[in-house]
């Protein structure tokens, strides 16, 4: 069995950096001050932020960072498995296809056309069919089909979305006028 990464970025819930696992972190950009997202007290910060009703966006990871990570795995993995925020919502998915080109390291990447705990679950459920003996090309196309299947979020603020300009001016008014929670 080859000796295989698994890359996914900060956005994922609980993913870990132990054994083969590696995170990217995307920037947090709070009131014009950035940060990464893995720093300790980030998150807080975030959280207190927005509730203090603080300018809170992000940024897509740095591709020279992900060209350093992924030119360290060409040294210790055959191959990798990437599982990368939506590509609807960040460049993510494509600078990880662009780093690994420059890199010269053979990656799979998957469009999670998602975020945060549906992107853990595919990082788990790749991992998983890889140890049952799975490529990694076959994998991806289970993912593909399987994250087809609905997966609903449901905010309990639409501040943070309106902010970062993941929703419209008027879908933020109504929802906070009527107390209507988007189903994402």
């Amino acid at each position: 069995m080859k000796r295989v990464a698994w890359i996914t970025d900060s956005t994922t819930a609980s993913f870990t950096t132990e054994g083969d696992n590696f995170v990217i972190p995307i920037e947090v950009i709070i009131d014009g001050v950035s940060y990464k997202d893995c720093e300790d007290g980030v998150r807080e910060r975030v959280y207190n932020a927005l509730n203090e009703g603080k300018t809170v966006t992000t940024s897509q990871p740095n591709i020279g960072e992900m060209v350093e990570l992924f030119s360290k795995c060409k040294e210790e993995y055959e191959e990798g498995f990437a599982v990368a925020i939506s590509g609807k919502v960040s460049g993510t998915y494509q600078n990880m296809k662009l780093a690994a080109d420059m890199a010269g390291f053979p990656l799979t990447v998957l469009d999670s056309e998602t975020t945060s705990y549906p992107m853990d679950e595919l990082i788990r459920k790749a991992k998983s069919l890889y140890n049952d003996g799975m490529t990694l090309q076959d994998i991806h196309k289970t993912l593909v089909d399987e994250k087809r299947r609905p997966f609903h979020v449901f905010p309990k603020s639409l501040k943070g979305l309106y902010a970062s300009g993941r929703v419209k001016g008027v879908q933020f008014l109504l929802g906070s006028l009527l107390s209507v929670n988007l189903i994402l």
